[in-house]
């Protein structure tokens, strides 16, 4: 009871301290309408900064780098299967099985929950086939060469958020901070006084979603 008011408490405020950023991101995102397949949080975080329905079904949920780009390479299909249950992880979370590929529903209460609003933002994907598709990821996904290689291939406008200073290909996006990390941290975290996220910080996500990037 008590955590539950704190975070609302928490939410309540977060909102009234990011209201200025977050009214002008809607603003220069208002003619954005497009897709975005992401690996974890950052897609859905995104979608909701710029103030636009949900589009894509990978919201609130994480998926590995081999079973993202098996996913990347073919949505028209994936997209219209149907999750089962795998398991619950020892977190607590549930995690689906959609023909091979595992989702990890990390911001899910249970897995009837994820499974439905997976099929919902799934079914949109699909109506909205007019909308492009952007992919985002980061380098802790993609854990090969192999892996980075495919990513790089992949059809679309993408963007890969990484530790190393030197980036294999142009959509990769340094963020210092992490070089003696054995992993890039936790992107979603506010980056300055103003509330704009550390993925925000340091890529133009208006400017890409607009291909004005």
């Amino acid at each position: 009871m008590l955590a539950s008011l704190k975070k609302k408490i928490k939410d309540k405020v977060k909102k009234i301290w990011r209201y200025p950023l977050m009214r002008k991101m809607k603003k220069e995102g208002a003619d954005c309408n497009v897709r975005i397949l992401a690996s974890n949080c950052i897609g859905g975080l995104l979608y909701h900064d710029i103030g636009k329905e949900f589009t894509s079904p990978t919201i609130n949920l994480t998926i590995g780098g081999e079973d993202f780009i098996k996913l990347c390479n073919n949505p028209e299909y994936y997209l219209t299967c149907e999750p089962v249950f795998e398991k619950t992880s020892p977190q607590g979370y549930p995690v689906a099985n959609l023909n091979g590929i595992l989702i990890y529903g990390v911001h899910y209460k249970d897995f009837d929950d994820l499974k439905n609003q997976w099929m919902r933002r799934s079914r949109r994907f699909l109506e909205h086939s007019e909308q492009e598709i952007l992919v985002m990821t980061c380098d802790s996904f993609l854990t090969s060469n192999e892996l980075v290689e495919k990513f790089h291939n992949l059809p679309y406008r993408k963007v890969c958020y990484t530790k190393n200073p030197v980036c294999p290909y142009e959509e990769f996006v340094y963020v210092p901070g992490y070089e003696s990390s054995d992993t890039i941290g936790d992107l979603t975290r506010y980056a300055d006084y103003k509330g704009t996220r550390i993925f925000e910080k340091y890529f133009d996500c208006i400017k890409w979603l607009k291909n004005e990037k």
